[in-house]
């Protein structure tokens, strides 16, 4: 089962602060906690915080559905009902 994206997403992408766009922005391009905490001088912990702020914020339950929603907004793929 995938994750699972539960709010309007792409809307909800403005309450993110710009540390965490940026941090999910990597994540969304395949970088590994580890990566986006030596990019920002950070520990793995506070990526993984940000994280979790993030899939708050969009009201998504993990990595691949806030993905799908920084994807959408950024018009990269098509939003299906599905």
């Amino acid at each position: 089962m995938g994750d699972r994206v539960l709010g309007n997403g792409a809307a909800e992408l403005r309450r993110l602060t710009a540390r965490e766009r940026e941090v999910l922005e990597l994540a969304a391009e395949g970088a590994r906690d580890a990566e986006i905490a030596h990019a920002f001088h950070v520990e793995v912990t506070t990526v993984k915080t940000h994280l979790r702020s993030c899939y708050r914020k969009l009201e998504v339950d993990g990595r691949m559905a806030a993905t799908r929603v920084l994807l959408i907004d950024q018009k990269k793929i098509v939003r299906t009902n599905d």
